[in-house]
This record gives C-alpha cells, structure tokens and sequence, in this order.
C-alpha cells in the first residue's frame, strides 16, 4: 500500500513537471503568435493603404482617359480647361469692379 502510494506520487509529480513544461511552451508559443499577429496587422495596415492610393490613381488615370482618350484630345482638353479658366478669371475681375 505505502509502494503504491508512493508510486501514485511519484507519478503525479511527474504528470505535474510535464504539465508545467507545456504551459511554459504554450506561453511562449502565444507569445509568438501574438508577436506575429501585431506584424500582421502593421502590414495589412499598410497594404490597405496602398490599397487606397492605388485605387484613387485608377479612378484618376480612368477620368483622364474619359476626358480624353487619344493625345490630340489630351491637347484639345487641355485648352478647353484654360479657356474655362480664362473665362473664371474674367467673371472674378468684373465681380470686383
């Protein structure tokens, strides 16, 4: 009985070192994904703001080319934007006299 008893000790102290063992390996393995989880969230962060400006440059380039599609309307844009500002400019004079 007092075999037994001693044995049944014996193997819950072991139980209880690899019990301890495994929680400090978990500990560190959550240490480690957390870690990797904070990278994670910094490069998705900063992919999504690639994201963003690339989605604003096509929406750009898409509108420039709606406006003019082949370089001969790029030019005939481009003076139609200036005579509409000259225009502004002239309206803007003869609101301040």
């Amino acid at each position: 009985m007092a075999v037994a008893l001693n044995e049944l000790i014996s193997r819950a102290g072991r139980k209880l070192e690899l019990l301890g063992r495994r929680y400090e390996q978990t500990l560190s393995e959550n240490d480690a994904l957390r870690s990797e989880i904070a990278t994670l969230r910094a490069e998705n962060a900063s992919l999504q703001e690639q994201l963003t400006q690339a989605q604003t440059d096509l929406e750009y380039l898409s509108m420039s080319h709606r406006l003019a599609a082949s370089p001969d309307e790029i030019v005939k844009a481009r003076r139609r934007v200036d005579a509409m500002i000259r225009e502004i400019d002239r309206c803007i004079s003869q609101l301040k006299e």
